[in-house]
């Protein structure tokens, strides 16, 4: 296996409760360090300490830091949430992005889906003079084409819930940096959260032409070409 410039031999792979973990190369520090050169051995850029129980964590940072103030490198020691949040801070603004990424598609499904909907009536407005003449109500009516508009979104939202579940499933995608990983995986919420945005658009997308065939007058729509 390859990393870089560096060719290293796989022991063995793990399984990990967190999935972060999984993305994870361990090896010996000293063959890490020996590859840049002799000038690597010794060179670390990031030490976790681990403290006892009644331990004061900014206490002890303050110390590790004016210990260490006068040596070839000066460190900052913080707590690990601390670094953490600082690290990933990229991280979250990515995935604020890619957030509002996700509204804007769903806001341009919308009004795609609204648009057929609004040719699919126009399309069929003698159609639904004639249900009304024949007795339908206006409410069913609109219920009518509502529940259409609401079965295609639920649909698409299937198919594109399972291509993107299959997608992330083998693709194992995720984003790290300074040892801090966040795997994106697929989960059942989501997927419900999908489906239920998927309803919650048809819906919204039907409304309009639904009540604008149900208020459309019988007789100019009986002879409309």
């Amino acid at each position: 296996m390859t990393v870089g410039e560096i060719s290293v031999y796989v022991a063995g792979t793990f399984a990990s409760e967190f999935p972060a973990e999984e993305d994870l190369i361990y090896c010996q520090l000293p063959f890490l360090q020996l590859r840049q050169g002799r000038s690597g051995a010794g060179v670390v850029t990031q030490l976790e300490v681990h403290l006892a129980p009644t331990a004061d964590p900014d206490g002890v940072a303050r110390e590790i830091d004016a210990h260490l103030r006068s040596g070839p490198v000066a460190t900052t020691t913080r707590r690990k949430g601390a670094f953490q949040a600082g690290t990933i801070a990229d991280l979250v603004d990515l995935i604020g992005y890619a957030h509002w990424l996700g509204v804007a598609c769903v806001l341009l499904v919308l009004s795609l889906v609204a648009t057929t909907t609004v040719m699919s009536v126009q399309d069929r407005i003698r159609e639904h003079a004639v249900l009304q003449t024949l007795g339908m109500r206006p409410l069913r009516l609109m219920r009518i084409i509502v529940t259409e508009s609401a079965a295609v979104c639920l649909l698409g939202g299937v198919l594109g819930t399972v291509a993107a579940w299959f997608a992330l499933h083998i693709s194992n995608l995720s984003v790290g940096t300074e040892g801090v990983a966040i795997v994106i995986r697929p989960s059942m919420t989501i997927a419900g959260l999908g489906l239920v945005t998927s309803i919650a658009v048809g819906i919204l997308a039907g409304v309009i032409p639904a009540w604008q065939a149900a208020r459309a007058a019988i007789v100019p729509a009986l002879r409309h070409v």
